[in-house]
């Protein structure tokens, strides 16, 4: 049987736990090759041996996606390793909830803007050079149906998923027909 991912490099923010982890594992039992990235070394070294118990091929890279140094850093060593990116899941986040007139809410808003948003952007930004040169690739960049519409007590979350949504978009429509 023919797997669709046999070989690609996959990188995949977020990695450590949720939605992240499970994305990882489904694309190691595809037989793509994975670069983890998430904040927590401890947590990114689980899913490792995960993919390796699988008998698949991963590299653990800890990194904080609101630093751009970090997102630079994590490219390097996927480039290090495998030479190339195929895909890039740009899972990592954080959601905060809460009202408008919360005391918390412009903070709990950048601080969801910064990992969101800027993060999915600092990551994008540098894999993007590789994937035009290699005239190849996929990114996939997590989003919520709270990118199209909002809903009470969920206004700073809505809002960096339509930022999500409308990054998305954008780059869908300036990358078109370049592969």
């Amino acid at each position: 049987m023919k797997r669709g991912s046999q070989n690609k490099v996959v990188l995949v923010t977020g990695a450590s736990r949720g939605i992240g982890r499970d994305v990882a594992l489904a694309f190691a039992r595809d037989g793509a090759r994975l670069i983890l990235a998430a904040r927590s070394a401890d947590r990114l070294a689980q899913v490792e041996n995960e993919i390796r118990a699988l008998g698949g091929d991963a590299l653990s890279v800890p990194t904080d996606v609101t630093v751009a140094a970090d997102a630079h850093a994590l490219v390097e060593a996927a480039m290090h390793r495998y030479g190339r990116i195929d895909v890039l899941v740009n899972n990592a986040g954080i959601g905060k909830v809460g009202a408008v007139e919360s005391p918390t809410f412009e903070e709990d808003l950048s601080h969801t803007l910064q990992a969101s948003a800027f993060g999915m952007i600092h990551v994008t930004r540098h894999v993007l050079p590789i994937l035009r040169q290699q005239r190849s690739g996929t990114i996939v960049n997590m989003s919520s149906v709270m990118g199209r519409k909002a809903f009470t007590r969920f206004g700073g979350y809505a809002i960096v998923m339509h930022a999500v949504s409308a990054f998305s978009d954008a780059l869908r429509q300036e990358l078109a027909g370049s592969g």
